[in-house]
């Protein structure tokens, strides 16, 4: 078990003893082998599909991560999402952006039923309000939990969000850049 706040741990205790502090990123929440059958868009998919993947090192780690992205290829091409003919493999167009998306509408469907809120997509570039209400981790990310009257929706979480809980947030998305305004009244809360 890692907890939430470990990076900020790392970073803090890097930067009081270290004269060269230590940079701690978290790929992903998930493990590598829950990341193979996963919905939503994975770090072994941005390493798949990216333009810059990262450079594996290390005997064990490399050769378990080598194995999940091939075990992670034949869930893709399982699905219909990925062909392969021979030894080469073609990605659907955008596949991370419908993994995200996929991901989000069936995230959006399980909090709907545990909150009896409606939940409502958020569209590119359009302004998106409501009490930021908590954070919850998928396999594309961490996203938070904005509501507004009886309805909530899901945007990117970002560490500027860490002390808004219970405060109304106006959020644009736009592709992969999230901007946002804080207001200073707080809302009623429903649930955790």
């Amino acid at each position: 078990e890692i907890p939430d706040d470990f990076e900020d741990r790392v970073t803090e205790l890097s930067k009081r003893q270290a004269r060269y502090p230590a940079r701690v990123m978290t790929l992903s929440y998930l493990s590598l082998d829950k990341q193979v059958n996963a919905d939503g868009a994975t770090w072994l998919d941005r390493q798949l599909v990216g333009n810059d993947p990262a450079e594996l090192r290390g005997g064990r780690f490399s050769a378990e991560a080598r194995d999940a992205m091939h075990r992670r290829q034949s869930h893709l091409v399982e699905q219909g999402l990925t062909e392969q003919k021979d030894n080469v493999v073609r990605y659907r167009r955008n596949l991370l952006q419908f993994l995200r998306q996929r991901e989000l509408s069936a995230a959006g469907g399980r909090l709907a039923k545990e909150t009896g809120m409606t939940f409502v997509e958020t569209q590119d570039g359009l302004r998106t309000e409501g009490v930021y209400r908590r954070l919850v981790h998928l396999a594309s990310g961490k996203f938070a939990v904005l509501e507004k009257s009886k309805e909530f929706t899901l945007v990117p979480w970002r560490p500027v969000l860490q002390r808004q809980r219970g405060k109304m947030v106006s959020v644009v998305v736009r592709g992969a850049t999230v901007s946002f305004e804080f207001s200073k009244n707080r809302g009623r809360s429903i649930g955790p």
